[in-house]
């Protein structure tokens, strides 16, 4: 009964996620997806996955019932790697890890389980690449999910100590170890075939600016709390590391970059523009008129949310570079994405909800570099009080 009632909850003519509130306090809520690639009659793995969640979700039942089912999940599980059967593994892990993030008790199990779930989808790489943009999204959801989870639940959730959250941060880093041969690399971007399409470069940076999240929070933290040294550096060269892969890859999109060309202030737009009544001018600069992926397509939101990543991901990296309070070219970079971010918050196409709190968040950075005299990573540590 828990399985069917577990399938019906796609209809045929439903293929969107469902939403579930987290257990442990986070404010976003967690998408589950159908997994059409396995069913309940050819994977005893999968089936039992379904229960595991499903006895959670139909509280009517014994809540004895989850732990039962959890237990049977692992022998399962254990059982199919040694059968190498990595298929089953990956999709009856990622129902587990969605669980996990609904109805875990605790954040260490969210991130064991979401861990395993990486792990599993590391192994399918080795047989072919993750070349599924489906599966990818999967995993994309089940990462940005855990993020909130583990920031709302250690950071801003019941008081908990610093150890605490030093070592939830630590599994979290493991994590994000496990799961860095997915990301496109440095080389991979240098060599990005012509053959790959936009939709899939937008995925791979959807990707990367999930490890940016991850990566910044845990470098503010540990440097906020003086956090070993040897790891705080470990964590600025991965996050510098994404960050260059972020703009060299938004670079592939050229209609971005005309975007983000007209965005950034240059000597023919400083200075040259005559005041008046045009609603939206920021300071003495002109409009900055949105370009779209589709040429001949009206600009989307997603459009300047890349923009606005490709210039906050600058304006981050300049900021920690060893000599940024000395060096000229790098202040006045820095201090030019700083413009660049609030011209580009006024040209977004429409004012939805996620528009209101992307652009909140980026002239909240914005605003503070332009009002400080001192740009380098030590102006990071100081705004990560706030």
């Amino acid at each position: 009964m828990r399985v069917l009632e577990f399938h019906s909850l796609w209809p045929s003519s439903r293929y969107g996620a469902r939403l579930y509130p987290s257990r442990i306090g986070a404010s976003v809520a967690i998408p589950l997806y159908s997994v059409p690639h396995l069913n309940h009659q050819s994977s005893n793995l999968y089936r039992t996955a379904i229960l595991v969640i499903m006895s959670y979700l139909n509280r009517s039942g014994d809540s004895n019932d989850t732990a039962h089912y959890l237990a049977k999940y692992h022998q399962e599980a254990q059982r199919c790697i040694d059968n190498a059967s990595i298929t089953e593994v990956t999709f009856a892990s990622y129902i587990v890890a969605v669980y996990s993030l609904v109805g875990g008790w605790s954040i260490n199990f969210v991130l064991q389980s979401c861990h395993n779930f990486c792990k599993s989808i590391v192994g399918l790489t080795k047989f072919r690449m993750l070349n599924d943009s489906w599966l990818e999204l999967l995993w994309q959801h089940v990462l940005s999910s855990l993020y909130y989870v583990l920031r709302d639940s250690s950071l801003f959730g019941n008081p908990v100590s610093q150890e605490e959250v030093v070592k939830a941060l630590e599994l979290a880093q493991k994590l994000l170890q496990t799961a860095e041969c997915l990301l496109p690399s440095a080389t991979d971007i240098s060599d990005l075939p012509l053959s790959m399409t936009t939709e899939m470069i937008c995925l791979k940076i959807v990707s990367l600016s999930i490890f940016l999240q991850f990566y910044l929070d845990q470098f503010l933290f540990r440097a906020s709390y003086n956090a070993n040294f040897d790891g705080l550096k470990i964590l600025k060269n991965c996050l510098c590391s994404v960050l260059d892969r972020i703009n060299r890859l938004i670079a592939h999109l050229s209609p971005i970059g005309d975007y983000i060309y007209h965005a950034y202030p240059r000597n023919d737009t400083f200075g040259s523009t005559i005041y008046d009544d045009t609603p939206h001018v920021f300071l003495h600069f002109p409009n900055v008129q949105p370009r779209g992926l589709k040429v001949a397509s009206k600009a989307e939101e997603r459009d300047t949310a890349l923009a606005l990543l490709y210039a906050f991901a600058r304006l981050l990296r300049n900021m920690l570079e060893p000599t940024a309070d000395v060096n000229e070219t790098t202040i006045s970079e820095i201090h030019d994405s700083a413009i660049t971010i609030c011209r580009l918050c006024v040209s977004f196409p429409d004012q939805s909800p996620m528009v209101t709190l992307l652009a909140k968040r980026s002239l909240f950075w914005a605003g503070l570099v332009l009002t400080e005299s001192r740009f380098s990573a030590g102006t990071l540590l100081m705004l990560s009080t706030y």
